[in-house]
């Protein structure tokens, strides 16, 4: 065999070798993308904004821990990163799991600490450099985390033994099965209403009627007898009118009304949400689209002035052709920005809003 020859069989076998490097890389780093999302369904499928709301505290150690942004996260969760995400914002995104967990009664014993993800994220990063996938923190190098000390673990992820002695052992499994029940009928701002108004008949009536709009008729029947028994008017018309769900849908909006006029715009958006969709009441859908203009997410707002546009509704017509010509002119690091969740939804926002900008709105 010539030296030519050696040589370009020596390099055919590199050009090969790193191949299968770079595919193995690239398998590590989805496969650990799975894991960050089987943990977020772990924690009940938070919201990229109540992600985002949950990373702004303070760590265990006294250090801001990395905020969240909701672009970057779902970014990351929906696999547009190509390279393993930054330790810190790892870090900060299992903290904040843990805790939205917790809010919802929702068991972290399988969820892992950050001494379980640290190792993850080595194994799944390899020998490569730590690098941030944060657009605004790309520009500085992070340091390397050390290995000594560990890095430190969420405050309280897994419960005591005792925290709840009247449990039985053999029943452990149960709240776990009774909590992910919960949260898929009634949602994680549903799942707070409750434990915050256990007693509240007006409360019952509310996740009575998410239940009925979410598609459970079972639970929510059985929430508006019991609040029919304790004399609520609402509940018995509920339960004898001939179109449930419109009525239903009627209900929700006046929810939103009144968290709104209490200054709790997140469960007014919820409600609103159940109203419009799958509700189809459109003065909800316009409401819930006056709040995303004001929040600055235009995408989120145009959608939903569609929505009720498509429903007759005249002022969100005149409002969806108004955002619609800022939005042609915006500039892609503007605030109108895309919708990377739907609140208090596990489900993605509609393909037409996600990544780039869509075909320009008429």
């Amino acid at each position: 065999m010539t030296i030519s020859k050696r040589f370009r069989n020596l390099w055919i076998s590199l050009l090969a070798a790193e191949a299968m490097t770079e595919e193995a890389r690239v398998a590590a780093c989805r496969a650990f993308l799975a894991q960050l999302n089987t943990l977020h369904e772990q924690a009940g499928s938070p919201t990229m904004s109540e992600l985002e709301k949950l990373s702004g505290g303070t760590g265990n150690n006294g250090h801001q821990p990395r905020l969240l942004t909701r672009s970057t996260t779902h970014d990351i969760l929906r696999g547009k990163r190509k390279k393993v995400p930054s330790w810190p914002w790892v870090a900060s995104f299992v903290t904040a799991c843990h805790a939205a967990a917790e809010q919802t009664g929702l068991p972290t014993e399988t969820m892992g600490t950050l001494t379980d993800w640290h190792a993850r994220w080595r194994a799944a990063r390899g020998d490569q450099p730590a690098v941030a996938l944060d657009s605004e923190a790309s520009e500085e190098p992070l340091a390397e985390p050390s290995r000594d000390p560990m890095p430190p673990v969420p405050s309280s992820p897994t419960p005591a033994p005792d925290d709840d002695p009247l449990l039985p052992a053999e029943d452990a499994g149960q709240p776990d099965e009774h909590a992910q029940r919960m949260l898929q009928v009634y949602g994680r701002t549903g799942v707070r209403l409750m434990k915050d108004c256990p007693f509240d008949v007006k409360v019952g009536v509310s996740l009575a009627v998410i239940a009925l709009l979410r598609g459970h008729a079972h639970e929510g029947v059985q929430r508006l007898r019991e609040a029919a028994q304790a004399g609520h008017r609402d509940a018995l018309e509920l339960l004898s009118h001939p179109r449930r769900q419109q009525m239903a849908a009627d209900y929700a909006y006046r929810c939103g009304l009144g968290y709104q006029r209490a200054d709790r715009t997140e469960v007014a958006m919820f409600f609103y949400r159940m109203a419009a969709d799958p509700g189809g009441h459109p003065e909800a859908a316009y409401q819930l689209a006056l709040i995303h203009r004001d929040k600055g997410e235009g995408w989120s707002a145009a959608y939903w002035f569609r929505i009720a546009a498509a429903k007759g509704h005249h002022l969100a017509t005149a409002a969806f052709d108004g955002i619609s010509e800022e939005l042609s002119h915006a500039h892609p690091g503007e605030s109108w920005m895309l919708p990377t969740d739907m609140v208090d939804s596990s489900q993605p926002p509609p393909p037409s809003l996600t990544g780039d900008p869509p075909a320009p709105l008429i």
